[in-house]
């Protein structure tokens, strides 16, 4: 087997594309932390050098002079009592305190001698003070993870469009078989329903149940192979304005049981088309509960019913073909609703009715205006 073809490579050269990138961002936000903390070690040693001025010069000299600086306290002695840094530093509990490192405000309590004593100083800098540090190596680590998962994100999309080309690939390999096929049965079964229809009419008794039964089956291969036909290659639309009520006339015969809304407007559309398309909803909104209503204003039609509403197993693939729940259905009613749909320049969907039932609905926004 060629190296190219070998399923196995492709799934090691996918593993392989989405760990280097987690890798990538991996180092990077190890990265970003160690800048963190060189920015802290900076502003310490600030804070360090800082303590180590007001040694030899006053407080407000060193506080005009050091431009990262934004305020600077000394304590001594007296006030062990009210600072729990200034305590802990002058019992020689610890040496250095950092109280608060943000974006905001990086405060350090520092001890120095002066006047003879140890006093502490609380040093406040402003953290934008270590950022010539870190700000550009910051900038092209934030600027390395956009890259890396962006490449990530595209490598997953090229992927994914792999699996989708290779499934429609399939899928009209299996399109094009069922059109041969369809065309290969059609011609012996008319033949067939022929004989089977002149048999029946010259046969009496036991003879013509028979023929009957054998009639109806050959009619259920009939709409299979026309449902096949129709799947493989959806017919070109003959547009022309239609009356909603006169195509409701259309549909009662096959659906005398379903409630119809009484509005009026004409549709530019193709009348066979949508009529197998609300033919196949209605079908199934019978089949699904007792009640069926079919609504209609421009711009959208729908069909309700009050069944159990939408198995998980099929409302998670609803367009596939030949994906039936039915003991004897093919599988195409709504994959050919959807293709015939989608030339009429509307979308199909189909979601959960409230209170209960499914909900089927064709929406467009042209080739319908109100009268």
């Amino acid at each position: 087997m060629s190296l190219i073809t070998n399923r196995w490579f492709w799934r090691v050269l996918a593993g392989a594309l989405f760990v280097l990138p987690a890798i990538l961002v991996g180092n990077a936000v190890f990265l970003l932390r160690e800048l963190g903390q060189a920015r802290g070690a900076y502003l310490r040693n600030t804070a360090a050098a800082i303590a180590a001025r007001l040694e030899q010069e006053p407080a407000e000299r060193v506080a005009e002079e050091e431009p990262a600086l934004m305020a600077l306290r000394t304590y001594g002695a007296e006030d062990v009592s009210g600072r729990g840094a200034v305590r802990s530093i002058l019992n020689n509990e610890q040496l250095f305190v950092v109280e608060r490192d943000t974006r905001a405000l990086f405060r350090a309590w520092v001890p120095y001698h002066a006047g003879g004593g140890m006093r502490v100083a609380q040093v406040d800098l402003n953290p934008a003070a270590g950022d010539f540090l870190t700000e550009r190596p910051r900038n092209n680590l934030y600027l390395a993870i956009a890259v890396t998962l962006a490449m990530a994100a595209l490598t997953g999309y090229a992927l994914w469009a792999r699996g989708q080309q290779a499934k429609l690939a399939r899928m009209a390999e299996l399109g094009q078989m069922s059109a041969v096929l369809a065309h290969e049965i059609r011609n012996p079964l008319g033949a067939l329903k022929g004989f089977l229809q002149l048999a029946r009419e010259r046969s009496v008794g036991d003879a013509q149940v028979w023929l009957d039964s054998s009639l109806a089956q050959t009619g259920r291969l009939e709409r299979l192979v026309r449902d096949l036909l129709l799947y493989a290659r959806a017919p070109q639309p003959q547009w022309r304005e239609l009356r909603w009520q006169e195509f409701v006339e259309r549909l009662r015969p096959h659906a005398p049981e379903a409630r119809f809304s009484a509005s009026d407007f004409l549709l530019r559309t193709d009348a066979d088309m949508l009529e197998q398309i609300v033919l196949n909803l209605l079908r199934n909104a019978a089949e699904a509960g007792s009640e069926v209503v079919v609504e209609a204003e421009p711009g959208r039609i729908s069909v309700s019913d009050n069944g159990p509403g939408l198995p998980q197993e099929v409302r998670q693939r609803l367009f596939q073909p030949f994906l039936t729940t039915k003991a004897q259905g093919t599988g195409l009613g709504l994959a050919i609703a959807n293709n015939l749909a989608q030339t009429l320049g509307a979308r199909l969907t189909l979601c959960d009715a409230k209170p209960a039932g499914t909900l089927a609905e064709l929406r467009w926004t042209t080739s319908i205006r109100t009268m």
